[in-house]
């Protein structure tokens, strides 16, 4: 950008008057106000320093300042821009985000997994009044109770333009994809899976003695939609599990648009969806598109909706789900949850329900816990940006930590010896890799995750000498 029109955008500076001080607090305030975006390119230090008839030094030392709050990065050899990460948390959100937690000082020997969202940390929060659930109870034994929870949960998904159809409760969501896998599929057959999946379903996978046939995704984490529409209509596999359309584990989420073209590829093809929407609550910025299940009208027939509700504000219990709109399935299912065990127990419904009577509140605290936690992320690598960057998700509980020059196995092998468990790109692959990330899953506490960044920044400054 040129520097006139750089400082265009500013509230009016005098330039005999201005001081680095007073320029990076002007650069800010046009950060907040969202007159600077992500991703501008700001004047070099000499052309402002003309502009503004002032010394390089004190653009030079204003740049600093902007550096330090996060609010911008330079690149060897190349500008300084607006924001240390990619994408918008870079700049309008940034300068609003809670500082870096000071990390907790770990007993030896202990250990912080970041592999897998947990949500502990929300277990005695306080609710403001608005937020508190409605008081349910909820006996053992009582079926209306398991009744009424479904119910709910019908209403729900009907909210997001699903059509009403058979709803199936399990002890947790594994559960749930483990009854979805036995229903669909044999031993043997082959289903397609994003290239990057959670491990724990690549662990259910091997067990159910599937064959995952990967689908790319881009270098950003995001479906490869030509290679996935290929996939589906060559009739690779009679089943899909998209985990990767609400943000697991890689942060991106299907737009509507592509979403329409993969139900369409589907019925073509005569295969069944098996969505994953577990996340699909957990946005920050802006809300997913609808389920796959809601795009056109017979979207339903021919897919399943998997999800899951966490009790942990209450307890250790959780409750899985399944939703279809075909008769045929969800007798099949209906039997093996039986012949599984798979149902919930009794005892649990009562803690499940409680939590869902509240869970728009629920998830609106889970949404800002999300926002304070990347704003932790970064603050903290903002020291060695761009080495690495905080790749911001559109969706879900994890964070990618995006490397220059190491690639995320290694860095994952290194924090790993320190104690810290964490994704790799690499590792994570089933078909393609992604090497140069880390993936955390930032449902920790910030206290948990600043010493995690720390431990991550450290070793990426050892392994980058």
């Amino acid at each position: 950008m040129r520097a006139r029109e750089f400082l265009d955008l500013l509230e009016p500076l005098d330039g005999a008057e201005v001081d680095a001080a007073s320029l990076a607090a002007g650069i800010t305030d046009a950060i907040r106000r969202r007159r600077l975006p992500a991703g501008v390119d700001m004047p070099s230090e000499r052309d402002l320093a003309d502009a503004l008839g002032r010394s390089r030094g004190l653009v030079a030392r204003a740049y600093e300042r902007l550096r330090v709050e996060g609010l911008a990065h330079t690149r060897h050899g190349a500008a300084t821009t607006v924001g240390c990460c990619q994408g918008p948390w870079a700049s309008s959100r940034a300068a609003q985000l809670a500082p870096l937690v000071r990390p907790a000082l770990r007993p030896a020997g202990s250990i912080i997994d970041l592999r897998e969202p947990r949500w502990e940390l929300l277990e005695n929060a306080e609710a403001s009044e608005g937020d508190r659930a409605p008081t349910t109870t909820i006996t053992d034994g009582d079926a209306d109770a398991r009744s009424a929870l479904l119910d709910g949960l019908g209403s729900h998904l009907e909210s997001h333009g699903v059509t009403p159809g058979h709803l199936h409760a399990t002890g947790g969501v594994m559960q749930a994809f483990d009854v979805v896998l036995a229903a669909l599929l044999r031993p043997g057959d082959r289903v397609l899976v994003p290239a990057l999946l959670p491990p724990r379903l690549r662990a259910l996978l091997r067990i159910r003695g599937v064959h995952p046939v990967a689908l790319p995704l881009d270098e950003t984490g995001r479906a490869d939609l030509p290679s996935w529409l290929s996939a589906i209509r060559s009739r690779q596999a009679g089943v899909a599990l998209l985990t990767a359309s609400h943000a697991a584990p890689t942060g991106a989420v299907l737009h509507a648009h592509e979403r329409q073209l993969l139900v369409e590829a589907a019925d073509q093809a005569a295969l069944t969806i098996v969505e994953d929407l577990s996340y699909h609550d957990l946005w920050i910025t802006r809300p997913p598109p609808p389920p796959l299940a809601s795009f056109g009208p017979g979207a339903g027939d021919r897919t399943l909706s998997v999800g899951g509700l966490d009790a942990s504000l209450g307890g250790r219990q959780s409750l899985g789900w399944i939703h279809t709109s075909d008769h045929a399935v969800s007798e099949r299912v209906a039997v093996i949850t039986d012949t599984l065990g798979a149902e919930p127990a009794s005892g649990n419904l009562e803690v499940v329900a409680r939590s869902y009577a509240g869970h728009a509140a629920l998830h609106r605290r889970w949404r800002d816990h999300l926002a304070q936690q990347l704003g932790i992320a970064i603050r903290a690598v903002t020291p060695v940006a761009p080495r690495i960057t905080v790749a911001p998700c559109d969706g879900g509980p994890y964070l990618w930590l995006p490397t220059v020059g190491i690639p995320g196995s290694q860095l994952a092998d290194a924090v790993r010896e320190r104690g810290l468990l964490v994704g790799a790109g690499s590792s994570w692959a089933l078909g393609s890799r992604r090497p140069e990330a880390v993936a955390l899953a930032v449902t920790c506490s910030p206290e948990e995750l600043a010493a995690a960044l720390e431990m991550i920044v450290d070793e990426a400054r050892i392994l980058s000498r």
